[in-house]
């Protein structure tokens, strides 16, 4: 950290501070993360916090989100606010918004200044690109070695005995992070290759081609050895999908776009239909699979008797499981602390206003990719589709470390929609204003 170069001597104090700042929270986020998961939050926050008050000394002006992502901000946040004040029968639920609400904020006004930032400025990008790839390169060495020599490192850093049990799924969020954040990686460096050499002759690169192979060949070989198998299975049909919209990608992403708003109004219609349609292929599904379709299935129930109101934030856990649910289950055994599925997550808990939320969402980062470089779109989508695969089947919707690795994810692709900018901050008042 302390032989950065600085760039034809433009780079300032300030803005060489912001700089180690946000390389030093990847690095924290993926190889500290990598053995303590609850890790994920603070170094997201340390990156974020950089760069909105960068672009308040930079810009004179603090980051706001796009108009859409503003109004869903809104409507939660107003949402829980008449929730607490008005009947919440969950104070616990209560709690639990109050405290995961303001870092949903400080996620999307980080989304918001990446464009603003000093990394707009293009080689401070290209450095900033290579470091993730490099952190993420030693990051995937790292899980590989964990998972092929029996976690030789957790269990020096934790002390643990040789005899002592540790899943591979204790490394399930390292892998879902290492395959979302490969797509904003792949776009960077497939438009830098295009901006050095031409439209027509990147794929000649083989520079910058092998780099890409190795990219995605890491991250195949982390979710093969790994026991995170929504992640795996997010990135083998984001990249089939990638293929084959890449020549049509508006057709694809308005699919998508549609896909996803359609599951986050209505997909507790499907819990029903889903178990009676894939019994009859000739598959062997796993387990938990079918532990999910219980899973959901309560949801379901719980959305029935609260279609409008929902049952608090963070409230699915409330819910009660009749003795005769149990007895008929054959995974689920008690309510889990939440449903395994974005969408149905936000209409239980929140009801008619959460489902709302998430569209809004939705639709801000379709328009984020429509408005954005035409070469990132495709790569862009691909981070989509794994992030709203992982979604649909893993992570608690309000999870931390889940919302950490998204909003890593939003915060380099904004990186790759940025206009250059100036490395120097204005001067006085009225070039701020």
């Amino acid at each position: 950290f302390l032989s950065w170069q600085r760039l034809r001597g433009g780079v300032t104090a300030p803005n060489q501070f912001v700089k180690i700042t946000v390389f030093a929270g990847i690095a924290l986020m993926l190889v500290v993360g990598l053995y303590a998961r609850h890790s994920m939050v603070p170094s997201f926050a340390l990156i974020a916090v950089a760069l909105i008050v960068h672009v308040r000394w930079h810009r004179g002006h603090w980051p706001v989100p796009s108009p859409l992502v503003l109004a869903a901000m809104l409507l939660l946040t107003g949402w829980l606010t008449i929730r607490t004040f008005i009947g919440e029968s969950c104070y616990r639920c209560a709690a639990a918004g109050w405290q995961m609400v303001p870092f949903i904020w400080l996620l999307a006004a980080a989304a918001a200044a990446a464009p603003l930032s000093i990394f707009a400025e293009p080689e401070l990008r290209r450095q900033l690109f290579i470091w993730t790839a490099m952190v993420m390169t030693l990051t995937a060495g790292l899980l590989a070695v964990e998972l092929l020599f029996d976690q030789p490192v957790y269990r020096f850093v934790a002390g643990r005995p040789a005899d002592a049990i540790v899943g591979p799924a204790r490394y399930n969020r390292t892998a879902a992070l290492l395959t979302l954040i490969i797509w904003p990686c792949a776009a960077w460096y497939v438009m830098a290759a295009k901006q050095a050499k031409g439209d027509r002759s990147w794929r000649s690169n083989r520079q910058v081609l092998a780099l890409l192979l190795l990219g995605f060949a890491a991250v195949a070989a982390v979710n093969a050895l790994s026991d995170s198998e929504t992640s795996a299975a997010g990135f083998i049909l984001a990249l089939l999908f990638t293929i084959a919209c890449y020549r049509i990608i508006g057709l694809g992403l308005l699919f998508v776009t549609a896909a996803a708003v359609a599951l986050l109004l209505g997909f507790q219609h499907l819990a029903d239909i889903l178990p009676a349609v894939l019994a009859e292929w000739p598959v062997a599904w796993p387990d938990s699979l079918w532990h999910r379709f219980e899973i959901w299935r309560h949801t379901a129930a719980a959305i029935a008797e609260r279609p409008w109101q929902g049952w608090g934030f963070d409230g699915y856990r409330e819910v009660p499981f009749a003795s005769a649910d149990r007895e008929a289950a054959r995974f689920m055994f008690e309510t889990p602390t939440h449903p395994h599925n974005a969408g149905l997550q936000l209409r239980v808990e929140l009801g008619l206003a959460g489902s709302l939320f998430g569209v809004l969402v939705v639709l801000a980062v379709a328009r984020a990719i429509w408005v954005g470089p035409v070469a990132a779109r495709p790569w862009a989508l691909g981070a989509v589709v794994t992030a709203a695969i992982i979604a649909e089947l893993a992570y608690g919707l309000w999870q931390g470390s889940w919302l950490a690795m998204l909003g890593l994810v939003m915060v380099l692709h904004g990186l790759l929609a940025a206009p250059p900018t100036p490395l120097t901050p204005p001067t006085n008042v009225a070039d701020r204003s």
